[in-house]
């Protein structure tokens, strides 16, 4: 006999199950809560610097989340977590002014729900500044 993995001592029959081993008794599989899940992959630091996400990236370099039914952007379920749901219509925005240089960022403080256009417009002034630090033309 093996035991149950969740640590209730409960002893399962060693046969395959559908093709697989047991892990669990029935009903014991239970998974911990999604925010706490979600809070052990992100490198806390300071109230004012990144919190790097330790999870899985895009090729962009945000990073990103399973949350029990679809991958989502790791600072978009941050926001959600510390501030309430992104309304309609909005994108959530790594706000440059407040410190935040990171995509995979996921601290509350560095994070705004904004419009499409103002993010795009935010996006397209750190690149300029960031050309023009490098000695480059922006165009």
């Amino acid at each position: 006999m093996i035991a149950c993995e969740c640590g209730c001592g409960t002893e399962l029959d060693p046969a395959p199950y559908k093709g697989r081993v047991r892990r669990f008794a029935h009903g014991h599989n239970r998974r911990r809560p999604m925010a706490e899940r979600f809070w052990e992959k992100v490198e806390r630091l300071g109230p004012d610097e990144c919190w790097r996400w330790q999870g899985g990236h895009n090729p962009k370099g945000y990073g990103v989340a399973w949350t029990g039914r679809r991958l989502e952007g790791a600072h978009r379920v941050a926001y959600r977590l510390a501030v309430g749901p992104v309304p309609d219509g909005l994108d959530v925005d790594h706000v440059a002014k407040r410190g935040c240089v990171h995509r995979d960022c996921c601290n509350p403080a560095h994070l705004e729900a904004v419009l499409h256009r103002e993010n795009l417009a935010r996006s397209s002034a750190v690149a300029e500044a960031w050309a023009e630090s490098k000695g480059r033309r922006w165009a």
